[in-house]
């Protein structure tokens, strides 16, 4: 994340809190699938990075299975 966003990393989650509004991207070390939790939304397939719009405070939790 290039963003001064915060992120919390752990081995299958990640949790991303956004400091700005704006279009965010994460990216990953290897391809992985990338979902959601709270809207129960998958974010990509087989993919290195993902792209969201987020809101100044707003928290999403991606669990990434590889």
């Amino acid at each position: 994340c290039d963003s001064e966003d915060v992120l919390y990393v752990g081995r299958r989650y990640i949790t991303f809190h956004a400091a700005t509004s704006g279009k965010k991207t994460l990216r990953f070390p290897k391809k992985c699938d990338v979902y959601e939790v709270y809207e129960d939304k998958c974010y990509g397939k087989n993919v290195t990075e993902i792209e969201f719009e987020a809101y100044f405070g707003e928290t999403k939790m991606f669990k990434i299975i590889e």
